[in-house]
Formats: structure tokens, C-alpha cells, sequence
């Protein structure tokens, strides 16, 4: 009953280029349609996909999006627990939404992608470790469909 996206780097955002899992009106009203897109930094998603790049080429994106140092030192820790965990976790800014993410393995398909997950923030941790979970065995689970049909 959550919002499942794949996103890809887009700039300095992070775009969905599909979703599925609620009804039109209730993807609407989570803010969720294709095409959106999203800061790179601050964002699930986009933590989830920086934590697949160098520390040089964070900061080099940091530069060009104008992050305070105080900001970018933030990120880079958030990265480290992210790559630490293979997934990301955060809050929406009203923190009435949570998100999980991961990264696609990036030599089975073309181009970067992140399989996210998103719904209310009580029913995601009530249900945390089953929803980290299932995301990472639909991503084991892409990446051989991927492999297979290549």
C-alpha cells in the first residue's frame, strides 16, 4: 500500500521516471507523479544514489549546487551510514512521510537508478525492518531480471 518509485539522476535532482503501489489521488496527494523531481541532496533518493559516487565527486556536486559547508559535512555523514546500511532512510520535511531507498546495482543496467518507497512515517518504522527488507530483495531481484534479459 506504499508508494514504490525508480528514479535516475537528472542535473543536480533526482527524477521519477515510474511509480506504482496507491491509487492517482493518493500518489497527488503524497506529491509522488512521474517526472517529478527532487533535490540530489536531502532526499532519500538522492542520498541513496550519492552513496554510490567518490567523496570527490559528491563535493564537486556540492560546489555546484552551493552547499554551506555545515550542509555538506551533514550529507557526507548521512552517505556514510547509508553506504554503511546499503540503504537510505529519512524523513519528508514534514516528516509525516518516511522513505527508504537503495541504489540498482549500476553495471547491470544503463543507467543509475534508485527503487524508493515511500508512505506514512508511523507505518513505515512499525514495519521497517520487513520493508528494508523486501526493497532489497526487489533489487537483487531487477538487477537478475536485468542480467537475464540482456
Amino acid at each position: 500500500g506504499e508508494i514504490v518509485t525508480l528514479t535516475t539522476p537528472n542535473d543536480l535532482h533526482m527524477q521519477v521516471v515510474d511509480l506504482a503501489g496507491v491509487d492517482l489521488a493518493a500518489e497527488k496527494r503524497m506529491g509522488a507523479e512521474r517526472g517529478m523531481r527532487v533535490s540530489i541532496f536531502g532526499s532519500t533518493t538522492g542520498a541513496a544514489y550519492l552513496s554510490t559516487l567518490a567523496h570527490r565527486e559528491i563535493r564537486r556536486l556540492a560546489d555546484r549546487a552551493r552547499l554551506p559547508t555545515l550542509e555538506e559535512a551533514r550529507i557526507i555523514a548521512w552517505l556514510n551510514t547509508v553506504r554503511r546500511d546499503g540503504i537510505a532512510d529519512g524523513l519528508s520535511s514534514e516528516e509525516s512521510l518516511r522513505s527508504l531507498a537503495i541504489p540498482l546495482q549500476t553495471e547491470t543496467f544503463t543507467v543509475p537508478l534508485v527503487l524508493g518507497l515511500a508512505g506514512p512515517s508511523e507505518r513505515i518504522q512499525a514495519n521497517l525492518p520487513h520493508l528494508q527488507q523486501l526493497l532489497r530483495e526487489a533489487a537483487h531481484r531487477m538487477a537478475d531480471e536485468e542480467q537475464a534479459n540482456s
